[in-house]
């Protein structure tokens, strides 16, 4: 039975951490569209810079950095804010405004979290929480019976998966 818990709780923190790397990847590469499609320039070591070649460039940072970009946010702040080369600040320049491109990025992102086409009820929900279909094995040694059910699950983590599977049907 331990095993069997176990199993199941590995197995659904397998699932929601392909979930989560396939939502940060998917909320990257928007990030790097809305920087190509913002008509901005952008200043990177003095040196302007346009939309689509500002863009090219942070896709090229990440497929070459994307063991440090595990979320949109690390993304941003690890690296598209700023040259690893020399230490500088990117910039945004929109309409002859100037902004940190950390500050610009940012803004996109609470933009394209916002314009995401969820239930109702979970838009209150924090991001890293999810309704689940969680197939239950439940094996009852007294009677040597074992059935197996499908819940769906109010949000939860991988962690409270286990304490779910100890509560009574």
């Amino acid at each position: 039975m331990t095993r069997l818990l176990l199993s199941l709780i590995l197995l659904a923190g397998s699932i929601a951490t392909v979930r989560a790397d396939t939502n940060a990847e998917a909320e990257i590469h928007a990030l790097i569209q809305a920087v190509a499609k913002s008509g901005c320039e952008f200043n990177r070591n003095g040196s302007l810079h346009s939309a689509e070649a500002a863009a090219e460039h942070l896709e090229l940072k990440y497929s070459q950095g994307k063991r440090y970009a595990g979320s949109a946010e690390a993304f941003i702040d690890r690296l598209a804010s700023k040259s690893s080369w020399s230490g500088k600040p990117y910039q945004m320049i929109c309409d002859g405004e100037v902004q940190p491109a950390g500050d610009w990025l940012t803004s996109a992102l609470a933009r394209i979290r916002s314009s995401r086409t969820a239930p109702r009820a979970a838009r209150h929900l924090p991001q890293h929480l999810e309704t689940y279909t969680v197939t239950l094995i439940i094996i009852n040694a007294t009677s040597q019976t074992t059935t197996i059910e499908k819940r769906t699950t109010a949000p939860v983590s991988p962690l409270n998966i286990a304490i779910l599977l100890n509560q009574p049907a």
